[in-house]
């Protein structure tokens, strides 16, 4: 049987950590939709195409092609995944986020990754738009302070540079673009499980998961 986990929450909430640690213990394919939206940034800023240049990037989402293998985005043979956390892309990748055909193309391409396989998919709209069927749907909370400290932290593990204050300001501006875009605004789905994790630590946080997959997997097994 294919199951979908569906894992969507605010940045740096968690859901990277927890949808990784999920896949790993309970032997699911793991996919990031967030990391598409940034390798199509990536390749829109290698191409000299800004975000508000929404004509030209009509015009070259067909030839994007995405080659995704165990959680790394390859492109013309090379992983190019640690270059798609720097900070120009934290900058540009929720104006991105906002383009329709930008969101089809991705979910398209989401849904064909996991289509014969049971799988765990973290973004930001997976329980309400890409898998709204899905058997079970989790949505992570944090507060501001929480993400910041993990998203400095995240940056650091990733070899770039973190200042609080910049980071900080990113959060809140794509908490605002996330959740007041017109397509697929970030909300909880009617039926996620809702965990807060500011006050939880990454193995609390993996233990509750884990049961409620385990649980899923008992009732529809």
């Amino acid at each position: 049987m294919t199951m979908i986990v569906a894992i969507d929450g605010l940045a740096a909430s968690g859901k990277s950590s927890l949808a990784q640690a999920i896949a790993k213990k309970c032997s699911l394919f793991y996919v990031d939709s967030g990391s598409f939206y940034r390798f199509i940034t990536y390749r829109l800023l290698c191409e000299g195409i800004s975000p508000d240049q929404h004509d030209a990037i009509c015009s070259f989402l067909p030839m994007v092609r995405f080659h995704y293998r165990t959680a790394r985005h390859f492109w013309k043979g090379r992983d190019v995944s640690e270059a798609l956390r720097s900070s120009a892309i934290d900058e540009l990748v929720s104006g991105v986020a906002r383009i329709g055909l930008v969101r089809k193309k991705i979910n398209r391409t989401v849904r064909h990754l996991v289509k014969h396989k049971p799988a765990v998919v973290e973004g930001r709209d997976i329980g309400t738009v890409v898998f709204p069927k899905a058997d079970l749907k989790i949505f992570l909370l944090a507060s501001e302070e929480a993400r910041i400290a993990r998203r400095n932290q995240q940056r650091q593990e990733w070899g770039h540079s973190a200042e609080r204050e910049c980071v900080k300001k990113n959060i809140r501006l794509r908490d605002q673009i996330d959740s007041e875009r017109e397509i697929a605004p970030l909300v909880p789905a009617t039926d996620a499980v809702i965990i807060d994790t500011s006050q939880l630590t990454l193995e609390e946080t993996v233990a509750r998961g884990c049961k409620l997959v385990q649980e899923c997997w008992k009732k529809h097994g």
